[in-house]
């Protein structure tokens, strides 16, 4: 039996399957905290403008919530956020290290946790859910007759390669979605304020939560972007050659700081992106 031959049929066993269920309901976990996120660094400051405006409120309250909201966000729920995702990544690794092979990064990763912490199902009710989000046979065949090596690199390499397309158009949505929410704070401050310096003050009180939150983002696929490109580079370049498996471990390690760091991607982006992306791969 050939490496991948293996990796395919082990990819959809029990153990491995609840491994990555468990890893989807982190992710989602996480992208639901990202539209709480949302909704707070939104509605809280506008609310607050509204009531100060018909209250007859001093100004100052508006900037005080936006200010509170911004704190929120940047203290409690961005690390949320956060733990969810390296919890995914917990479990994603444990899937490649027993795919691939790879010891587990004792360095880089908190011990292994049982994936029937977030997988508690039994195995009849698990293989429903997995071919209801069809996620049976996830890797694809690299389509290499080089090396064992190069077949777990191979596999590697569509890991970033899908995370990488997945987000890489992520830049070009936020200059639109930027545009729409001024043209919002506009309008907001039109129908709220009177005076034509409110019109300027208004927008940026009652939206810099979400100001500040948008250019995080920004920081964050820019930053994606340049690891994405320097992995990608770098993956290419070993596969040109032979090269030592153990290599293979200290790509991995780049990979789960590549994980830890992919800004969240909403459900419905992802599975508009994924027929085209496992298409792209299967070639």
């Amino acid at each position: 039996m050939t490496l991948f031959k293996k990796v395919a049929t082990d990819q959809d066993r029990e153990p491995v399957l609840r491994l990555l269920l468990a890893q989807r309901r982190q992710h989602s976990k996480a992208k639901n905290w990202v539209g709480v996120q949302l909704a707070i660094l939104v509605v809280l400051p506008m609310l607050a403008a509204t009531w100060t405006q018909f209250q007859g409120c001093p100004a100052g309250i508006t900037t005080l919530v936006s200010m509170i909201t911004l704190i929120v966000d940047v203290v409690i729920v961005e690390p949320w956020i956060r733990e969810s995702v390296e919890v995914a990544v917990n479990f994603q690794e444990q899937i490649d290290c027993s795919l691939f092979g790879l010891p587990w990064p004792v360095w880089k990763m908190e011990p292994e946790i049982p994936a029937g912490q977030v997988c508690p199902e039994t195995k009849d009710e698990l293989l429903v859910l997995v071919k209801e989000q069809n996620l049976l046979g996830w890797y694809k065949d690299p389509k290499t007759t080089r090396s064992p090596q190069h077949v777990i690199l191979g596999l590697q390499k569509q890991n970033v390669f899908y995370s990488a397309q997945l987000r890489g158009g992520l830049l070009k949505i936020f200059i639109p979605f930027v545009l729409c929410l001024c043209l919002m704070g506009l309008i907001f401050a039109f129908f709220m304020k009177t005076q034509v310096s409110d019109l300027v003050a208004c927008p940026l009180v009652v939206m810099l939560p979400l100001f500040a939150w948008m250019l995080r983002e920004i920081a964050k696929l820019r930053s994606f972007r340049l690891t994405a490109s320097h992995l990608q580079n770098e993956m290419g370049r070993v596969a040109n050659q032979s090269f030592d498996p153990a290599i293979l471990r200290n790509i991995q390690d780049e990979i789960i700081e590549f994980r830890k760091g992919s800004p969240v991607v909403f459900d419905f982006y992802y599975r508009w992106r994924r027929p085209k992306l496992e298409k792209a791969i299967s070639v």
